[in-house]
């Protein structure tokens, strides 16, 4: 093509062209964008890199097209260039302003392609998650951006000075030093345009290689082949550069003296492929716009697409090529547009093996979501003052995309200002290990995790991040705090009066952060400048003070102001100093109330100000008389101290303020929590107000309940509130007698001034009904929204619901479900509200496996077993059978079962956590026990001569000695050895230490060898042929070969013979159901568990029970309570039935230690027509749903991201269906108990 410059006549782009298009350059970039942007937030998508990127662009390409228009208008751009007055191309002011808008238009249209190629490159770089385009993307970002640098740095200053360019002529550059810049107008154009080439082959092989059918490969690939618009310019822009570097190099004196003419061509395509790529950049993200005007898609506030037309119950896809198509994996995160890309947006894109096989059957797109939903770090669910220098992390995963699993992670970690992220190639998103140095002591980090997933192609996003901070790990941290106690002389055998501490200071300069590390000799509440620090209660909980202290850690920056300050803390006496116990003895960790703290301010500079409790504090006394765990609280307003934990706080003439004096210092037993605390976690109001037949007033809050009341009151001064807490009512009255010698009563003093709201600080009641005594009804009424009952407990995460086609069965999950609300209170208590409320160890190993199930347990169950082995290891290897040890349950002596707990918790909190950490560091305590502390006769089986609980509560003990069991308490014990022993060799064995499972393997054989010596004779029938006695002989296998088949069906007549009600205390209770369902005689167990007569699990349900029992009866049939001493409504033992509920009408157990492959095994029975049963693990949630219909059963089953699950359906136990995550559908073409018809999957 021969060069048209060489035409004196030839311009096509006069200045009115270069204005109007101008114009036209600056509006449809502007509107680009802004439709860019708008359709992230219409979509609610995140914005990425590329969307940043395109902001400079457009803003360089506006700035181009005015500058094209001033040349135009004001430079002579497009028109024949000015003559000097003598008639001469000379340097005019025209000449002036047209040299200044060149140089900015090679500098600013350099850079603003520059970020356009970037742009377009990042998109492709979240798009595309195969190995190798990764690495050439990244490295053809690097060349584009050292691509960009150096020609706008060239063009910027291609002369010493730039304002040569527009002061002297541009024959005269060679002399002032400036570069001869055609050849390099032309090595730019050449480049440009070999960049845009890469930039728009680079996706063709892996969008060729996409599994599709055609009209949907073309519809993709249409839209990268956008960016042969940008190739096509670019191409026409070299050409032009190259007829105008041969003609101004052919002919200089026309082209010097005729710029204006001969350069507007050069210019104006300088101009249009910007404006043209920042148009091409962002048009993918207009079909989401384009499809929702068109088709009537929106987006409901969950995310999803949804056909707003009607038409469908499906949801409309955004685009008609981007059906959702079985197993490709070409990929759409539901109602995410953030480029626009229906199937792109954020996920990886990866080509499929060419023999990867896919369906046209079309599926809800939802299906393929993945995100991760929470980050954890070990077992906290805040990570604020946690004790791992190196913490553990984990994260759930949210999303029912078919048979995803994740192949690699990166872990994110930002701290003191850097952020760096680290890549794995693992399937583990469970307790993962720290990926990088250590932690300091008070350390923060924020932590974001993205999963990526196989050959499906779907990658989770990031994460959002989540913080986790240290406590103080090492014992210097603690260097010059006192724990300090009021200078006074403490009480001796009567209750500890509250006391209150006190501290002004003042603090200079700006507040960055403040931490508060504090606990208590007793129970603590504190509070800066009048505001009440944290949500926990009943703080910090309860330990074996002896070998280990908690304290909390809070954040308190907002708490605080530069200037003065005032700290106080209250302190009441708990269970460290108060009555705990079956009599009055008191004191039994320390008789003197302390508080122990350190405030630890960061200012905005980076230096860090100290407040520790020491001498220089005051203390004294105010409302709270008495706060007493088991006999409530008394409270007189009229000696409260307002505002004594404020600046301004002037002290009441009647108060009195002294010094304070140090204690033993804990340090060295001080650890940071690994449970949650102690909180306030729900209200129940007031459902029925009554009048006994004595004429007190009662409140009835529905429920059995742990916690207190929350008034709100006005009456007179002096005026004495009396609150007496009960479970239950008795002939009309309440029941006072299983209280024992615990008042459970609370006195409020009101102060007359205005209406209170009052709660009590420091104890805790068991209850359901309140008898209230002189109420102030002529200035309060009593009603709902005067008195409500606050529930309290530690505060775990629920993991675990469950419900059947049973009304009974579901209250009765719900009774099992409140027991453990009541119970888990920092440590797993027998009972909350008589004169006990002890951590009974045989209760915990029994209902420990359906705790895992009701919730996330393992931070709980970790905290206490270090309990367990600390008192384990002082007192000679044997467990106590309350831990904490208190003394007046008796001296510390070896029992089965109880003390037992040591290795089967720390077993089942493995199979339920998946931590070996924590079952690594339980196994010195239960080797120490089982090599040890239990006492062997010379059969190595259990000397007899010690006192056992053996099965504890059956129903045929008498009343008054539950221990006499029609089991004997020694076959008990000797089962549970040879249970324990040989789970001490599984726990060897998962912890590599081979040769003490090969010891314990051993030492098993050896003890069923002796158990069946002792207790089974040669017929294979038990000593003590009673429901407990045959149920842990089958279930522990201890029966010789052969033999357990007729002992099943021993114990099958047994029950019948008993009709069909329980005959098993604590010690078979958990067992009775599992060993029923292992011999396939699980619907005999559904006649016990719908039975409704005592003793049965249903009959505290029609008793109006509302939570589980400690007796088969304690309430008699008559409507009076056992006159036992023993007498509990709120004791979780039985409840220990609903871990058979889960695994077999639920269907649901965990195959493999923390729930990685998931065991689905329903089996319908008793009549149930469905039943529903949720689990979150580790993993994500995990469900069943099954339901019987005339046309058979149909199960449903739901496994999360990352897990997988063995289905085997009821009466086709030979057939196991392994699956992947997503949702599956089972059916049976027909259900009688254990007898199916034909099943398949059908989804």
């Amino acid at each position: 093509m021969s060069n048209p410059y060489y035409e004196p006549s030839y311009n096509p782009y006069p200045a009115s062209v270069l204005i109007g298009t101008g114009i036209l350059f600056i509006i449809l970039p502007v509107a680009a964008v802004s439709l860019r942007f708008y359709a992230r937030l219409s979509t609610a998508a995140r914005l990425g890199i590329d969307d940043w990127l395109a902001l400079p662009a457009v803003i360089l390409c506006v700035a181009i097209a005015v500058v094209q228009i001033i040349a135009a208008t004001a430079g002579g751009l497009g028109g024949h260039q000015q003559l000097d007055e003598q008639g001469l191309p000379g340097h005019t002011p025209q000449l002036y302003v047209y040299e200044k808008t060149r140089y900015a238009y090679e500098v600013i249209g350099a850079a603003g392609l520059c970020f356009i190629k970037l742009s377009v490159l990042f998109f492709f770089r979240r798009i595309f998650r195969i190995p190798i385009f990764i690495l050439v993307n990244n490295i053809v970002i690097g060349l584009t951006a050292a691509w960009g640098i150096a020609y706008v740095f060239a063009l910027a200053f291609q002369c010493p000075s730039p304002s040569t360019l527009w002061d002297k002529l541009e024959s005269e550059y060679a002399a002032h030093g400036c570069v001869n810049v055609l050849p390099f107008y032309l090595s730019f154009a050449f480049t440009d345009l070999i960049l845009d080439v890469i930039i728009f082959i680079l996706p063709v092989p892996h969008l060729y290689r996409l599994v599709l059918p055609m009209r949907q490969k073309l519809g993709v690939a249409s839209i990268f082949f956008l960016g042969s618009l940008v190739v096509a310019i670019g191409i026409t822009r070299t050409i032009i550069y190259t007829w105008v570097v041969d003609f101004a190099s052919n002919r200089p004196l026309l082209w010097f003296g005729d710029l204006t003419w001969y350069s507007s061509g050069v210019l104006f395509w300088h101009l249009a492929e910007n404006a043209i790529g920042v148009l091409c950049a962002c048009m993918p993200s207009f079909a989401p716009l384009i499809k929702g005007r068109f088709t009537g898609t929106t987006k409901d506030r969950s995310g999803r697409v949804g056909d707003t037309t009607g038409s469908s119950s499906k949801a409309t896809p955004l685009s008609p090529y981007y059906e959702r198509i079985e197993d490709q994996n070409l990929l759409q995160r539901p109602g995410s547009s953030v480029h626009g890309i229906p199937g792109f947006e954020e996920h990886a894109l990866r080509p499929l093996p060419s023999d990867r096989k896919t369906s046209s059957e079309p599926r809800d797109d939802a299906s393929y979501h993945v995100s991760i939903s929470q980050v954890s770090f070990e077992h906290h669910r805040v990570a604020l003052g946690i004790g791992e220098a190196s913490p553990r992390i984990s994260w759930l995963f949210e999303g029912n995309a078919r048979d995803w699993s994740q192949t690699g992670y990166s872990i994110e970690v930002s701290r003191q200002g850097k952020s760096d992220v680290f890549n794995f190639t693992s399937s583990d998103s469970v307790l993962v290990d720290w990926p990088t140095v250590a932690l300091s002591s008070a350390e923060s980090a924020l932590v974001r995790v993205k999963s990526y997933g196989g050959d499906d192609g779907i990658d989770t996003d990031w994460s959002k991040p989540f913080p986790v901070e240290t406590g103080l790990l090492e014992d210097e941290d603690w260097s010059g705090v006192q724990m300090i106690a009021a200078n006074k002389t403490t009480e001796q055998n009567a209750p500890h009066r509250p006391i209150l501490l006190r501290k002004s200071f003042s603090l200079d300069g700006d507040i960055a952060s403040a931490r508060l590390h504090i606990t208590a000799y007793g129970l603590y509440e504190a509070s800066i400048n009048g505001h009440r620090i944290g949500d926990a209660v009943l703080a910090p909980g309860w330990q074996s003070y002896d070998h280990r202290l908690v304290y909390d850690t809070y954040d308190v920056t907002s708490s605080l102001q530069s200037g003065s300050n005032a700290i106080g803390i209250q302190v009441g006496e708990g269970w460290y100093a108060g009555r705990v116990g079956f009599d009055v003895s008191r004191n039994i960790w320390g008789d003197t109330l302390g508080a122990f703290a350190l405030l630890v301010v960061t200012k905005a500079d980076g230096s860090k100000e100290t407040i520790p409790t020491d001498l220089s504090w005051s203390s004294s006394t105010g409302a709270i008389i008495t706060s007493e765990l088991y006999d409530g609280e008394y409270y007189d307003s009229a000696l409260d101290q307002p505002g004594w934990t404020t600046v301004d706080f002037k002290p009441p003439k009647s108060a009195e303020w002294i010094g304070v004096k140090a204690l033993n210092s804990p340090v060295g037993r001080l650890t940071a929590p690994d449970g949650p605390p102690i909180r306030r976690i729900e209200e129940i109001e007031l459902q029925d107000i009554m009048t006994t037949p004595s004429g007190a007033t009662v409140l009835d809050f529905g429920q059995n309940l742990v916690g207190w009341l929350r008034l709100e009151v006005a009456g007179p001064a002096g005026t004495k509130i009396k609150l007496v807490h009960v479970e239950v009512l008795e002939h009309g009255e309440i029941a006072t007698a299983p209280l024992r010698s615990a008042t459970q009563t609370d006195y409020l003093v009101l102060s007359g001034n205005t209406t209170q709201t009052w709660e009590p600080t420091f104890t805790y009641h068991g209850f359901r009904y309140v008898q209230v005594d002189n109420w102030p009804v002529s200035q309060t009424p009593l009603d709902k929204h005067s008195v409500k009952a606050i529930v309290v407990h530690s505060d775990m995460q629920r993991t675990g619901d469950f419900a059947t086609s049973d009304s009974l069965l579901n209250k009765l999950v719900q009774n099992i479900l409140w027991s453990l609300k009541g119970n888990f209170m920092s440590v797993p208590t027998d009972c909350p509200q008589r004169d006990e409320r002890l951590g009974w160890t045989g209760d915990a190993h029994a209902f420990s496996p359906t705790a895992n199930f009701l919730y996330n347990t393992a931070g709980f169950w970790r905290g206490w077993l270090k309990d367990v082995v600390s008192e384990l290891l002082a007192n000679n290897n044997i467990v106590p059978v309350v831990v904490p040890h208190v003394p007046s349950v008796g001296a510390v002596y070896p029992t089965a079962v109880w003390g037992d707990v040591v290795v089967a918790n720390a077993w089942n909190a493995y199979i339920s956590s998946g931590d070996l950490s924590a079952l690594k560091a339980q196994y010195v305590g239960a080797k120490a026990w089982v090599d040890s502390g239990i006492p062997r006769g010379g059969d190595g089986l259990w000397d007899h001569s010690y006192f056992q609980f053996g099965d504890w509560l059956d129903p045929k003990a008498p009343n008054d000695q539950p221990g006499e069991a029609t089991t004997n308490s020694g076959l008990v014990a000797d089962a549970y050895l040879v249970y324990v022993t040989d789970l001490l060799a599984k726990i060897a064995a998962e912890l590599g230490l081979d040769d003490d499972a090969a010891r314990y393997e051993s030492s098993t054989k050896i003890l069923k060898t002796a158990y069946q010596k002792a207790w089974i004779d040669a017929s294979g029938k038990v000593a003590y042929e009673t429901q407990t006695g045959l149920a842990l002989s089958l279930y522990f296998d201890l029966f010789p070969a052969g033999q357990d088949e007729a002992a099943a069906a021993r114990l099958q007549q047994i029950i019948t013979d008993n009709d069909y009600l329980v005959g098993t205390g604590f010690a078979g209770t958990h067992l009775l159901g599992l060993t029923l369902t292992k011999y396939n005689l699980t619907e005999e167990f559904y006649k016990m568990l719908l039975q409704t007569t005592v003793p049965s699990w249903l009959y505290q349900v029609v008793m109006n029970g509302t939570t589980t029992w400690e007796r088969w009866d304690s309430l008699l049939p008559d409507g009076t309570v056992n006159p036992n001493m023993m007498t509990s409504f709120n004791h979780y033992a039985f409840g220990s039935v609903a871990n058979w509920m889960f695994r077999i009408i639920g269907g649901l157990a965990p195959a493999t230690p923390g729930w990685k492959t998931i065991s689905v095994a329903p089996a319908p029975g008793g009549g149930l027509t469905a039943a529903k049963t949720t689990f979150l693990s580790p993993y994500g949630l995990v469900a069943t749903d099954w339901h019987i219909d005339d046309a058979g059963l149909q199960l449903k089953v739901s496994v999360p991201p990352n897990a997988k699950a063995e289905v085997a359906l009821p009466g086709d136990g030979v057939k196991v269906w392994t699956v992947g995550s997503g949702t599956h559908v089972f059916k049976i073409s027909s259900v009688s108990g254990s007898a199916a018809g034909s099943s398949e999957k059908v989804q």
